[in-house]
């Protein structure tokens, strides 16, 4: 609460769901809005300039993000009228689909070695790894009769593997461009592993997993991990899969190396749904315990409801507001958004009073999760 925040004179608004709105939108689906009210509750008149960019207070709501108390105080007139509520647009509300990245994610890992005749064998299956005679005779065919032994990912025919779960929040993916892996090994040291994508692969600091052809079919949303210590970029010890790590756009700035399908040498992968560090290299496994770290980046698909609130000429320019007097221009700081029973679905405020004139026409985009 308090005032809503200043990001550097930037216009913002805020747009909360009521309790109402949370229930109506989860069993009456997205096409709910139909009216829209404005507001100048935060204007005093009688002083000559409006509340400075991040002077608006906010407004409460509890620990859901439902708003307690959403009644405009001092609604504006459409025109020159009484009528408060004005009808939506035709094609005023469009439904988008976002990607939110988190911030860099350091997590402690801890890890176990699978046998593929265990209990826990029933993972190789997860993970999509050979495990059939014909799925296993695939990775001791050479890459010229269509097979991937000496690939890339050569290593993955094995019958053990060891795992790190990954607590990744339900409902987020992590991005797999630019992913470090620790491991601790037996003699108390460390092996750094680093994510990256084919060379055949374009626009790569815009994706979030390995899209070569043969990767992607076998390794659902997923990347592979290399460690210098295994082999560095093309077998060239003047190279290192370290470059570009922590960088913005590892790729294209801070020259990332990508994999060469038929040379380098991957020691594992990161499913990255399912949130799991898998290692297969047999030599990398008898060198490392069950101790690890990964830093990561996460993000995951947020839905929102765009809605078009297109305040024409000649209207919202009368307020109610008991300072107001008809030589004022309003000065907007709140909405409401209401379904065909003139109930409130939402409610919003900016950061900055909107200063509504007779003869402008102002259009203001306010978006809801959906």
């Amino acid at each position: 609460m308090g005032y809503l925040e200043n990001n550097n004179n930037t216009m913002k608004i805020i747009t909360k769901l009521t309790s109402y709105g949370k229930e109506m939108l989860l069993t009456n689906g997205t096409d709910l809005i139909k009216y829209f009210r404005v507001g100048d509750s935060d204007a005093n008149y009688y002083v000559s300039e409006p509340l400075p960019c991040g002077s608006v207070p906010s407004n409460g709501g509890n620990d859901t993000g439902v708003v307690n108390n959403t009644i405009i105080t001092s609604p504006l007139n459409v025109k020159n009228t009484s009528e408060k509520y004005k009808l939506l647009e035709d094609k005023s509300i469009t439904v988008v689909t976002d990607k939110k990245e988190s911030e860099v994610i350091r997590e402690d890992l801890r890890g176990e070695l699978i046998n593929i005749n265990s209990v826990r064998g029933n993972l190789f299956k997860s993970f999509n790894l050979p495990i059939t005679q014909a799925e296993k005779a695939l990775f001791i065919t050479n890459q010229q009769g269509g097979g991937l032994f000496r690939s890339v990912i050569g290593n993955f025919n094995t019958d053990n593997i060891l795992i790190y779960p990954i607590k990744n929040e339900f409902g987020n993916i992590i991005n797999g461009k630019d992913v470090k892996v620790s491991l601790n090994t037996n003699d108390g040291g460390n092996i750094d592993l680093y994510s990256t994508y084919s060379s055949q692969m374009n626009s790569n600091d815009e994706k979030f997993s390995d899209e070569h052809p043969v990767i992607s079919k076998i390794l659902k949303n997923s990347v592979l991990l290399f460690s210098d210590i295994i082999k560095t970029p093309m077998g060239d010890k003047n190279l290192s899969w370290a470059t570009g790590h922590k960088s913005f756009k590892p790729f294209k700035l801070g020259g990332k190396k990508k994999y060469n399908f038929s040379i380098d040498e991957s020691v594992g992968f990161i499913s990255l749904d399912l949130g799991f560090v898998v290692i297969t290299n047999k030599n990398l496994i008898n060198k490392i315990n069950n101790e690890a770290f990964i830093e990561y980046t996460s993000f995951k698909d947020e839905v929102f409801q765009t809605i078009n609130l297109l305040m024409g000429r000649n209207e919202f320019y009368i307020s109610n507001n008991s300072t107001f007097s008809l030589e004022d221009d309003p000065r907007i700081t709140e909405f409401e958004l209401l379904d065909e029973k003139k109930k409130v679905i939402a409610y919003s405020k900016l950061n900055t009073p909107i200063i509504k004139r007779k003869h402008e026409q102002i259009s203001i985009n306010v978006r809801i999760m959906v």
